[in-house]
């Protein structure tokens, strides 16, 4: 027995040996073990001003938002002034690295020039492939810089702004594949079918509370439109003028495959070649008219409709609004002249 351990000593031995703490998941450290490409994809998520405040951890922290691929400048009225210059203080600091996505939302007042220039930045030095843009209380608007419409990396393009949309002469989106324009206003006619016919991979376009102005024909024509979405919503508080002050709109479709059309068709929209259709949406918005009579301008509205639809045949999923289909009871006469949509599914 002597010579044997008693199961105290083992007991013992094994107390004196404890399993070395973890560190807690909090400890700063943690994090400061990632890699720089991790920690810059997490800062990415974050509003650009909270990003560049993580510059005052360490001195490995310091300038490590300035590779984020991902900037969102967000509008914040009372401190116009403050954020104007952090945004051109932080294009300044950035290295070389593209940026994936650039968000920008502010008011514009008498700085057109100054917000025109972070768009070329953006663009001639860092081949942006995302873009958004919000401008509101144009004062004197600038057009927008011309390096925009030829870009070669943008993928997707947001604009919204209320002001003539000013065009250049060349125009032409090579990689762009989604474009949604918001309530601006075409001013020119031949350019703006340049715009609609330099997109030749351009797969979703949305137009939204967008105004033709005195244009009187436009085409859309993108040979690999998919996606085509039409809201004229706030057009319902709008005088529509004379019976012939309206645009004629055609959308050449031969590879769309989805149209979504919401307002009361102030202009006339023809479908052509709309082979490969697969799904459509129509609702008609309230009428506001002091030109004509409102039984006038309803049979008017429902002419239009019935032009829409027969360019809408080939389609496999239908839906109308019960407004819509109200109206085209006052063109009673040309129903005879939809066509059967034989490939009508639902």
């Amino acid at each position: 027995m002597s010579g044997e351990p008693s199961k105290f000593m083992e007991t013992t031995c094994v107390i004196q040996k404890p399993q070395k703490k973890q560190k807690p998941n909090g400890n700063p450290k943690c994090l400061g073990n990632l890699p720089d490409e991790v920690l810059r994809h997490i800062l990415s998520f974050l509003p650009t001003t909270d990003a560049v405040r993580t510059s005052v951890l360490s001195r490995r922290w310091e300038y490590l938002w300035a590779s984020i691929p991902n900037l969102n400048f967000g509008r914040q009225p009372a401190n116009r002034n403050l954020l104007m210059d952090f945004v051109e203080r932080a294009l300044c600091l950035l290295d070389s690295s593209v940026i994936k996505r650039l968000s920008l939302s502010c008011d514009v007042l008498g700085d057109a020039s100054r917000i025109n220039t972070w768009i070329s930045t953006a663009v001639r030095w860092h081949n942006v492939q995302e873009l958004n843009v919000h401008l509101e209380k144009i004062e004197r608007f600038v057009p927008l810089p011309y390096c925009l419409f030829n870009c070669k990396t943008l993928t997707s393009l947001h604009l919204d702004m209320m002001y003539v949309l000013k065009l250049p002469t060349t125009i032409y989106f090579s990689s762009l594949k989604i474009l949604s324009i918001q309530r601006v206003t075409f001013l020119n006619e031949y350019l703006t079918r340049k715009l609609f016919s330099g997109l030749p991979v351009l797969e979703e376009l949305k137009l939204r509370n967008c105004s033709w102005g005195d244009l009187k024909f436009v085409s859309i024509s993108a040979p690999k439109l998919h996606r085509l979405f039409i809201f004229e919503n706030d057009t319902r508080n709008r005088d529509f003028g004379s019976p012939s002050d309206f645009c004629q709109v055609t959308i050449v479709g031969d590879s769309l495959k989805k149209f979504c059309y919401i307002g009361n068709l102030t202009g006339e929209y023809c479908l052509c070649k709309s082979f490969s259709l697969k799904e459509a949406y129509m609702k008609e918005a309230y009428i506001h008219t002091t030109w004509v009579s409102l039984s006038e301008r309803r049979e008017q509205i429902a002419l239009r409709m019935i032009k829409l639809l027969i360019g809408l045949s080939n389609v496999e999923q239908l839906t109308l609004s019960s407004y819509t289909i109200e109206h085209m009871m006052y063109a009673a006469g040309q129903l005879p002249h939809l066509p059967m949509f034989n490939s009508l599914m639902i």
